[in-house]
């Protein structure tokens, strides 16, 4: 239930400023009980109505011309919407806080200042970091739940250099786990950090993400093609064919490297090569109709070749003895 001493009530002079203060409740009600001055005075109040309503607490300033209408009992992300409005039109939420607003870092502390990028020189304040710097509203800017935030990839860019590197890498795999840092927006990401505060870490981050960026498919088929040998497994075929038909209609499926005898078939996951589009989907069903076919698929990272080697050679041993006693009369 709404505290009826929360509500606006209009001035008795007229109803010009009833009108007006029901187009100002009507805008605070779609800015988390926002407004700022030029709105105050384009819905209809004159300053001095303004200066009347402060002092009769109708509007409670929170930053030099924003004030929350009613009352101070506002939601948590009020703060982040109040230091863009305080800075003006232009300006957006960047660093820190953004990260924080699409959810990668914990809240902002109470208090804690708010960074905002603005087209053009405005000074600090309280509770108010800003930033000058050129940004494309259509381009680097997105509204997101009323407030205006600095795109996904720029915002990583622009608070790598604030981030500790557990947190920098914490936050780049939260994002890929939810589907944010594609190929494409990974290394728009590692282009907008260049020459950036924490610009190594990061890439160290995406790098980690997709160990495959600058090596080709055909560089991962010729670094396993070593593995195999070094590690003496048993003949295969690179680039086979299997049928994974029904046994009365034959279907042929080409896979990257098909062990004939023990019917294991190890597939090359280059991530730039295997997380694109609806690649997973594709990757899981073909998975699905070789294991209806008895053959069994193994799924190889350059991360495994490049980290985990020995771990891999041993792993891929026990597959192939088993799959071969599997497969025994």
């Amino acid at each position: 239930m709404h505290d009826v001493r929360h509500v606006p009530r209009p001035p008795a002079d007229g109803r010009g400023a009833i009108l007006a203060w029901r187009r100002v409740a009507a805008l605070a009600a779609r800015q988390r009980g926002l407004v700022e001055t030029r709105q105050l005075r384009a819905a209809g109040l004159s300053p001095t109505q303004i200066e009347d309503a402060v002092r009769g607490s109708r509007l409670h300033p929170l930053h030099r011309g924003v004030y929350a209408v009613g009352h101070v009992h506002l939601d948590a992300e009020a703060p982040l919407l109040a230091a863009t409005l305080a800075v003006g039109p232009g300006s957006c939420l960047a660093g820190v806080p953004s990260l924080a607003f699409y959810g990668l870092l914990p809240p902002l502390r109470r208090h804690a200042p708010v960074l905002v990028l603005a087209p053009r020189h405005r000074r600090s304040r309280s509770g108010i970091e800003v930033r000058r710097a050129s940004v494309d509203p259509r381009r680097d800017v997105r509204l997101r739940r009323g407030i205006p935030v600095l795109r996904f990839e720029a915002a990583v860019a622009d608070a790598a250099g604030a981030l500790t590197v557990p947190v920098l890498h914490a936050v780049v795999n939260e994002a890929a786990v939810r589907g944010w840092l594609r190929p494409r927006a990974a290394a728009e990401t590692a282009l907008l950090v260049r020459g950036r505060p924490g610009a190594p870490a990061l890439r160290k981050a995406l790098g980690a993400l997709d160990p495959s960026r600058g090596r080709t498919r055909r560089e991962l088929e010729r670094r396993f093609a070593r593995f195999c040998r070094r590690h003496d497994l048993p003949p295969c075929v690179r680039g086979g064919l299997v049928d994974i038909g029904d046994g009365v209609q034959l279907e042929l499926r080409e896979v990257d490297v098909w062990f004939p005898v023990e019917r294991v078939v190890v597939e090359l996951d280059g991530l730039a090569f295997h997380e694109r589009g609806g690649a997973p989907v594709r990757d899981r069903r073909r998975d699905r109709r070789l294991l209806a076919a008895g053959i069994l698929t193994v799924r190889v990272t350059w991360t495994d070749l490049d980290d985990h080697e020995d771990e891999l050679a041993a792993d891929l041993h026990r597959v192939l003895r088993n799959a071969r006693h599997a497969h025994r009369p």
